[in-house]
């Protein structure tokens, strides 16, 4: 099949074939380019193929090589203005139960909102909101998840970012690497989780939920500058409260 020139890639998992969906395109098209994007199932035959070095990805390349970095200051999203408020809470308060929630998280928004900030679910958005509102806020507390790549690649270096860590794992490094890299500043990470569940049998630490450990959280963020000093005490959790919520398909992370 003749193609025209664009940007070649094989899929992640084959049974999806050569679908190439909208934020894909949209991801690539804000670096600045309109080459038609392909994704090619089976073995083809290029008259030219040009494969460059990997400039960024997981693990050791989060950081993304010096090139990378400069090509994405220089031209990623470049025509999106900063739309949105200046103080900022990224939830995941939304997602499905079992992707790695936050218990906690609807106390924790509600004592936000009391101290100016918006509460944004950014998978109710698409990539243009997402960098203009990203772009605008001054200060952003955000529950840990993989939005927060998104952040490192559009955050003003000014912005103040606190992340509020969910569970014991490795790629919590990966985020502070990344938006320390990305924006020159490294984010303030606050874990104060009481405990930790999983659901019951074998589930990867990304599925777990953390307890939040409301007291301390709120010292951490005062004394931090991201709330005010002295204002009313957060209350702890009720560990019945809590129990009734995750109901039996949860069992503690010991």
């Amino acid at each position: 099949m003749k193609r025209s020139n664009g940007i070649l890639f094989v899929p992640k998992r084959p049974r999806n074939g050569d679908e190439v969906l909208q934020f894909q395109k949209d991801l690539i098209g804000l670096m600045g380019t309109d080459v038609p994007v392909i994704c090619v199932p089976e073995a083809e035959q290029v008259e030219r193929l040009i494969v460059p070095g990997q400039g960024f990805g997981l693990g050791p390349m989060i950081t993304g090589t010096q090139t990378f970095r400069d090509a994405f200051a220089n031209n990623f999203a470049k025509d999106i203005q900063a739309d949105g408020p200046e103080k900022l809470y990224v939830s995941r308060s939304k997602l499905p139960s079992g992707r790695g929630n936050l218990i906690g998280e609807a106390e924790l928004e509600e004592h936000l909102s009391a101290e100016g900030y918006v509460i944004y679910h950014p998978e109710k958005y698409d990539i243009h909101h997402q960098i203009a509102t990203y772009k605008a806020a001054k200060q952003i507390i955000a529950a840990e998840g993989s939005t927060l790549h998104m952040l490192a690649m559009v955050a003003d270096p000014a912005t103040e970012i606190a992340m509020i860590v969910r569970r014991p794992s490795g790629a919590t490094r990966n985020l502070e690497r990344h938006l320390e890299a990305f924006t020159g500043r490294a984010p303030v990470s606050i874990t104060h989780l009481l405990r930790s569940w999983k659901p019951r049998g074998a589930a990867k630490p990304r599925m777990w939920m953390g307890e939040l450990d409301m007291p301390a959280l709120q010292n951490t963020l005062a004394e931090g500058g991201f709330i005010a000093k002295g204002g009313t005490p957060w209350v702890s959790l009720d560990p019945k409260d809590v129990q009734e919520r995750l109901g039996n398909r949860y069992e503690e992370v010991v």
